[in-house]
């Protein structure tokens, strides 16, 4: 993608942000800004780890690396949740925001995922000219629908009361195919996967 259709960028005029009008304008406030010694705007970031299609344990920190963009001051980390590896259909939703990164890694903490998920990131680089999106990249995270507790094994009584629990309580995560609704449609996606074992 280039730097004009990058979300949040403002749009270049000449390959420029400040024209000369702009400059005039901060000379005339009492600011003397030499246009040649101003830095461009951030390059791309570039998404390293997780790699594509990566299966990670989401009991466990998950690192978040990346390459520099050029000229960039802080990075922003975004995180959705794409819905269950059985559900390739269902909607994105935004799960983690993190910003004013100063290096270009993050680790997340365990827990923080629910399992059997697929995930989508990306990483923006930012200065005080704008920001740049990078590429995204997706992973999924390792476990099993049907064993909804966690506990291991096949799935029993325990993680159907459990699943029936954050339904009612309307946890996020019960939202099985991200729809903002908790209904039957989560409940059959549920019980076939209950169904299915693990």
């Amino acid at each position: 993608m280039d730097v004009k259709g990058s979300i949040g960028v403002s749009d270049l005029k000449n390959g420029a942000y400040l024209q000369p009008s702009d400059i005039q304008a901060f000379d005339v406030m009492g600011y003397d800004i030499d246009e040649n010694n101003v830095l461009p705007a951030p390059g791309q970031p570039t998404s390293n780890t997780p790699v594509p299609d990566a299966s990670v344990n989401p009991n466990a920190a998950i690192g978040f690396t990346w390459s520099a963009g050029s000229n960039a001051s802080e990075y922003s980390l975004y995180l959705y949740d794409r819905g269950p590896i059985s559900e390739p259909e269902a909607t994105a939703l935004q799960v983690e925001s993190v910003q004013e990164i100063a290096s270009t890694a993050y680790n997340l903490p365990a827990s923080t995922l629910f399992p059997a998920r697929r995930y989508e990131w990306f990483v923006t680089s930012r200065n005080w000219r704008g920001l740049r999106q990078g590429t995204p990249s997706d992973f999924t995270t390792q476990g099993c629908v049907g064993d909804w507790d966690g506990s291991g094994g096949a799935p029993n009584s325990s993680d159907f009361l459990a699943f029936l629990n954050d339904t009612g309580a309307l946890s996020p995560r019960a939202d099985l195919n991200n729809d903002s609704a908790w209904n039957s449609s989560d409940f059959l996606i549920y019980l076939n996967a209950y169904n299915q074992g693990c």
